[in-house]
């Protein structure tokens, strides 16, 4: 599971996404962080804005196939986020 998981991304299923991405969270994480997270299910530009999100979090890839939190926000269907 984990080693497809940049394979998962890129096919642009954002049901699969976030199920795949909510369990790797739930084990050790393999890097990804909460702005992977928070990238792909915002609802909203508020939910963004709360968050104190730097340049490099936007760039920081994972341990697993180097997915960044900007990848997983253009599967996000939120046009804010």
């Amino acid at each position: 599971m984990i080693s497809g998981f940049l394979d998962i991304v890129f096919t642009g299923n954002l049901k699969l996404t976030k199920m795949v991405l909510k369990q790797i969270l739930q084990t050790n994480g393999w890097g990804v962080t909460v702005f992977h997270d928070l990238a792909l299910t915002a609802l909203s530009g508020k939910d963004v804005e709360n968050s104190e999100i730097k340049k490099i979090n936007v760039k920081k890839k994972s341990l697993i196939g180097q997915v960044t939190p900007l990848h997983l926000c253009c599967l996000n269907p939120s046009i804010e986020v």
